[in-house]
């Protein structure tokens, strides 16, 4: 019961001496605290996350209304080294008098105590600095707001700032935004090069995130590149990466209206001091090369131990010690199959998960035996964990 008490009435004493805190303890003259955003799209307030989260500045955050945390970092001395020190510079005798009943150095270790130090490090942590009203900020803000906007299809957008004082040292920042009408997508087409291309394009062109009739929106377009993107390349077209797409969108024609050309060009690569542009191949996987004892010291030795078990063909620099199908089960690169990230992302969660090796490496090179060069040779690299390095596995 005791403890009990001892307790409340700690927390009513902290309530009390943080109740009489002053906000703006720490707000310059001539400063004020920011106290609240206000937002206004087309003459309605809207406090919806995506638009707030625009703001470089937020106001101190609050428990039930009260700026806590603004509070405990006012309650700190943000110097309680030089304070501790200076009462003893102001009376040198009161440094005598605590040097007699404690040493010198521990009466230089008290000012890193708790209730000395400690306490004040712990304010400054625990609470939030004054949020100080910055127009340079405000106006930043202004230019990201312009952005989430415009990337929504608003391509007219206005937006401003306007500051108001609530009293001497508080005030407010109000953002007034209009949006005008949305941009839509209305004709998309495709200008694809390469003619294997084209025809994955229009047999997955359904999922497309581009719709005829639907807004514009700039995350739309990042969300069909990586789709198309992650498309080819799970289908053979290794070369394939996503700044190959690209975009030509004409909002000239049709007031509030975008056309949309998906452009992607042929191959290109440099050979010597040149550029060369072909079109795309389909590259198919030839062979499947597992080395199953690869270290970085042993990577140039000769190979002692060699099988094919189910088109896989494993290799070490010492006599195997690992049962082929134990490995094998968890690969899902095939041979005679066609090139695909997500089979190579499936092999290297599977050989991790089966505790046996470090982290796989995975690594494709072109097949230099095909005269057409459509063709990759998958190497699987695989290092023995230090308590799997002796004895066999399964």
């Amino acid at each position: 019961m005791k403890k009990i008490s001892t307790k409340i009435s700690l927390i009513i004493l902290i309530g009390i001496i943080i109740s009489a805190c002053n906000a703006e303890k720490r707000v310059p003259e001539g400063k004020h605290l920011l106290i609240k955003n206000k937002i206004t799209v087309n003459g309605k307030r809207t406090t919806e996350e995506n638009v707030t989260n625009q703001l470089y500045q937020k106001p101190n955050s609050t428990l039930l209304g009260y700026r806590l945390r603004l509070n405990m970092y006012n309650l700190a001395n943000l110097n309680p080294d030089s304070t501790y020190q200076a009462k003893f510079i102001a009376n040198p005798k009161k440094y005598e008098r605590k040097s007699k009943w404690l040493s010198a150095k521990q009466v230089n270790r008290l000012g890193t105590s708790f209730w000395y130090h400690g306490i004040h490090d712990f304010l400054k942590k625990t609470g939030e600095p004054p949020v100080i009203i910055d127009t340079v900020k405000s106006r930043k803000s202004v230019s990201r707001l312009k952005s989430y906007y415009f990337n929504n299809g608003y391509f007219n957008i206005k937006a401003n700032y306007q500051f108001d004082t609530i009293k001497k040292k508080r005030g407010q920042i109000r953002y007034e935004i209009a949006t005008g009408k949305p941009y839509l997508l209305d004709t998309i087409k495709t200008t694809i090069a390469t003619p294997v291309l084209d025809s994955l394009y229009e047999a997955s062109k359904n999922l497309s995130f581009l719709k005829s009739g639907k807004q514009f929106r700039t995350e739309n377009f990042e969300e069909e590149k990586n789709r198309i993107s992650s498309l080819f390349r799970n289908n053979g077209i290794y070369h394939f990466q996503p700044t190959y797409i690209n975009f030509d969108i004409d909002t000239i024609q049709k007031g509030d209206k975008a056309n949309v050309n998906l452009i992607i060009n042929n191959y290109s690569y440099q050979d010597q001091d040149s550029t060369k542009t072909e079109t795309f191949k389909r590259f198919k996987i030839s062979d499947v090369n597992i080395y199953t004892d690869y270290t970085a010291n042993n990577s140039n030795m000769p190979i002692k131990d060699s099988t094919t078990y189910k088109n896989f063909n494993l290799y070490s620099h010492e006599k195997l010690k690992y049962k082929p199908y134990a490995i094998t089960d968890a690969i899902f690169i095939n041979k005679g199959g066609y090139f695909a990230d997500f089979k190579t992302v499936l092999t290297t969660r599977y050989l991790s998960n089966l505790k046996v090796f470090n982290y796989p490496i995975i690594q494709y090179e072109i097949d230099r035996r095909d005269t057409t060069t459509n063709s990759l040779i998958a190497k699987i690299y695989l290092t023995p964990r230090k308590k799997y390095s002796f004895g066999s596995f399964f």
